[in-house]
């Protein structure tokens, strides 16, 4: 059950790093396109005020605007932890049959 207990919050953390890379991604792509605009029409009178509204409104989107970390740990449900078992094993333990 340790072993599973470990895998389930190993998942957790998996999940919680895509998520703050998908984040940091979606932040990253509007910077790029930026710096594609600038290279494009830097001289536009107009382009600088979009520019500076995307990069800010970019800025909100940044998991890096703070110091990242781990997930808050959790209890794993019995449904995580049975994803972990060994085949045949069961989160509510042994199960006993009778044949008679």
């Amino acid at each position: 059950m340790r072993e599973a207990e470990a895998r389930a919050a190993d998942e957790r953390r998996v999940a919680h790093l895509r998520s703050q890379a998908d984040t940091w991604e979606e932040a990253d792509r509007p910077r790029r396109y930026c710096r594609a605009m600038e290279d494009a029409y830097g001289d536009h009178p107009d382009t600088g005020a979009w520019i500076e509204w995307v990069l800010d409104h970019a800025a909100t989107l940044d998991p890096l605007r703070e110091a990242p970390t781990e997930p808050d740990p959790v209890e794993s449900t019995p449904e995580e932890l049975q994803r972990h078992l060994p085949a045949g094993w069961r989160v509510e333990g042994p199960t006993h049959r009778r044949y008679y």
